[in-house]
């Protein structure tokens, strides 16, 4: 079974083993389920591929094509198109001590949803995270009255 990464161009981000879905370096893991068949997993990848980004110091990121990886899908209890999870680890070298489900927003309600969870996991985990990314700027625009 593998998870394939959000940015496959990127060298350090390629294909990952799930069996059975374990924590290299203990950092949380971010992943997108989805079914090739689904219009609406391909609408909602690039919110989620853009909240992956800005967290890239906290956690890693990946998808699962659950045509292919149907056992996968199954044991994660995947019931509807695109699913997003949130994997905590209890250590290096163990499985997830929780896994919480994530709705599938636009890139910062994704953020806003997991970011009370990763703090809570480990309060320094979010240091080396964009602020950007987190709180974006607010734009206020003048506009001329007429």
């Amino acid at each position: 079974m593998a998870l394939s990464l959000p940015f496959p161009f990127r060298s350090n981000l390629v294909l990952f083993s799930v069996e059975p879905f374990h924590c290299p370096g203990g950092r949380p893991w971010l992943v997108y389920f989805h079914s090739p068949r689904c219009r609406h997993c391909y609408e909602m990848y690039s919110d989620f591929a853009v909240a992956a980004a800005l967290l890239e110091n906290a956690v890693q990121a990946g998808k699962v094509n659950c045509l292919t990886e149907r056992s996968l899908c199954q044991q994660e209890q995947i019931m509807s198109y695109p699913s997003i999870k949130l994997y905590l680890s209890a250590g290096e070298d163990h499985a997830f001590s929780s896994v919480i489900s994530v709705p599938v927003t636009d890139y910062q309600g994704i953020i806003d949803v997991i970011r009370p969870h990763l703090v809570k996991y480990n309060e320094n985990l979010l240091d080396g995270v964009d602020k950007w990314g987190l709180d974006p700027p607010t734009f206020h625009v003048k506009r001329d009255e007429l």
